[in-house]
């Protein structure tokens, strides 16, 4: 690899980090104890990360993020998180990413949890494309009962969702839901929908079935409160 090449991937992991960071913590995770590190420190992390190649394994390497709530879900299973650094260029669905997968979720997390697979490249979303190779991928894994989030360290150079703007997205619990449905006298089928790989319905970290509540703030209407209910 060509030293621009590395220094440009250092300086997209150093600055991405933050905002990965930051959008963990909006998910519910701890965050305290991965804070403080410093450039130079992160700098290594990413040194020992490549040498010891665990782009391509499926144990957390030192570059790599394994959450824990400490809170229970309404399962009564602490949910976990694994943000794993495979630093593609852009996404390959090759087989040794299949089996990493494979892997991770048979020793680490279960279907419960939430994998993301980061590489370098800015994962785009194009409504109507005809060739969506990755969300393709994504959607074989969902039907195993595998949840896995491909980004890019691209998607992570500024966080848009902390912006003033951006209308707030909370993914509601089981018994918001059935309060919810009771409320308004209605169905699931009866509320709008939001795209799994939608922006902000990823950044949450939102499942097909799963509902969201979107609080948007405005100086002429006010605050007003929307639902929607996630779909593939």
């Amino acid at each position: 690899m060509a030293t621009s090449q590395i220094f440009k991937r250092y300086q997209y992991v150093c600055t991405s980090r933050k905002h990965i960071l930051e959008m963990l913590e909006d998910r519910g995770f701890d965050i305290s104890e991965l804070t403080e590190y410093t450039h130079d420190e992160i700098k290594t992390m990413l040194t020992s990360h490549t040498q010891g190649k665990f782009e391509s394994k499926s144990e957390v390497g030192p570059l790599d993020i394994f959450l824990e709530k400490k809170n229970d879900n309404e399962t009564g299973e602490k949910e976990k998180i694994y943000v794993k650094y495979r630093l593609d260029d852009k996404f390959k669905r090759t087989t040794n990413l299949q089996l990493q997968i494979t892997e991770i979720f048979e020793n680490l997390l279960t279907t419960k949890d939430t994998l993301i697979i980061l590489n370098v490249g800015r994962v785009l979303i194009k409504p109507g494309a005809k060739e969506k190779p990755s969300e393709d991928f994504v959607n074989s894994l969902l039907s195993k009962g595998h949840f896995v989030q491909l980004f890019g360290l691209e998607n992570f150079l500024f966080n848009v969702n902390r912006h003033v703007f951006v209308p707030k997205h909370r993914i509601i619990s089981k018994k918001e839901l059935h309060d919810f449905i009771e409320h308004y006298s209605c169905t699931l089928k009866n509320i709008p929908t939001i795209k799994r790989d939608d922006p902000q319905a990823k950044y949450i970290g939102l499942r097909p079935k799963q509902v969201c509540e979107i609080t948007a703030v405005n100086l002429t209407s006010g605050t007003t409160v929307r639902y929607r209910i996630c779909v593939l």
